[in-house]
């Protein structure tokens, strides 16, 4: 675990945020998969995120998978 949920220290600005997820990090070019079937809502590129994927279920869990070198869905 690289990031847990609850306040935090933003590496971006440097101020105490509710961090709402947790982050996990891997080494460079390990494949992710997603934590649960659902619907791929987006596909980007973001500052702070890098290229992302975001999928949701159908009880309402939203999964952002960032940082990702390239996307294959």
């Amino acid at each position: 675990m690289s990031s847990h949920y609850g306040y935090t220290k933003n590496a971006s600005n440097g101020r105490r945020e509710f961090h709402r997820g947790i982050d996990v990090a891997v080494s460079e070019g390990t494949q992710v998969l997603a934590t649960q079937n659902g619907t791929v809502v987006e596909v980007s590129n973001a500052s702070g995120y890098g290229n992302y994927v975001v999928i949701a279920n159908s009880d309402g869990y939203v999964s952002k998978y960032g940082q990702l070198s390239q996307i294959n869905v």
